[in-house]
């Protein structure tokens, strides 16, 4: 299993084991997104970054809460996504694009 996290998220401490349980109970998934948070209050950054954080959270679940109810077939987060993938289908995409940035979401789309 291949596993992308953003280094701006936090995880809790069963992490890893969470990932294999859902891999064994979904044997046939290629993939996976995997939920995610980014802090929204605290006093490790100024408020203005918190209001910003929380701005850009409600656009991501908001775009794809739409695209779930315009019944899209892969609506899922593309963007600040965490995601874990086999290491077959991987390999069988081709792994990861060469783009300078937005791997995540280049991947996904794959």
């Amino acid at each position: 299993m291949i596993i992308c996290f953003d280094a701006d998220c936090l995880c809790d401490s069963n992490y890893f084991l969470a990932i294999e349980e859902h891999a064994e109970k979904h044997p046939s998934a290629d993939g996976f997104n995997i939920y995610f948070e980014h802090p929204c209050e605290g006093t490790d950054y100024p408020q203005e970054i918190y209001e910003g954080i929380i701005q850009y959270e409600l656009h991501l679940r908001y775009m794809n809460q739409f695209l779930r109810y315009a019944g899209f077939p892969f609506a899922y987060h593309t963007i600040g996504s965490s995601f874990a993938v086999r290491a077959g289908t991987y390999a069988l995409q081709g792994g990861m694009n060469s783009r300078k940035a937005g791997e995540d979401f280049y991947s996904l789309i794959k």
